[in-house]
């Protein structure tokens, strides 16, 4: 199964009691994806800024009660910087593995379907 969903329509996906979080289309580089995840998922002081550190809040995110937290995405982040994607679709790949195991919270990653053939590209997860 992929780690990562893809959808037009993030209503069909979305649930009433999802903590769910829009990605904003055009984020333009890294620093500015991280200040944008500190706050959206409402990171402790301690978030370094960095691929790492978001790896590790992702992974944990044990501040937020409700069971699935949901991203969605109307691009991929980092527009104009593919290694930088790469990254990220990494981290999120590797943060959704670890979420499987993890009965008491579910992890969705959405793409926009439009992004579903760069989203792939980018990625080293086997579809």
């Amino acid at each position: 199964m992929s780690a990562f969903l893809f959808e037009e329509d993030f209503s069909k996906i979305r649930q009433d009691e999802d903590f769910a979080v829009e990605i904003p289309h055009g984020i333009s580089d890294k620093n500015q994806l991280f200040a944008f995840y500190a706050k959206a998922l409402l990171f402790p002081e301690y978030f370094g800024g960095n691929w790492d550190a978001l790896d590790e809040c992702l992974r944990d995110l044990s501040w937020i009660s409700q069971k699935r937290i949901a991203l969605f995405h109307r691009d991929i982040p980092c527009i104009g910087n593919p290694l930088e994607q790469a990254t990220y679709l990494d981290v999120l790949v590797k943060c959704s593995e670890d979420w499987k195991s993890d009965p008491k919270h579910e992890l969705r990653i959405v793409f926009d379907p439009r992004y579903a053939d760069q989203v792939k590209a980018l990625c080293k997860q086997e579809w």
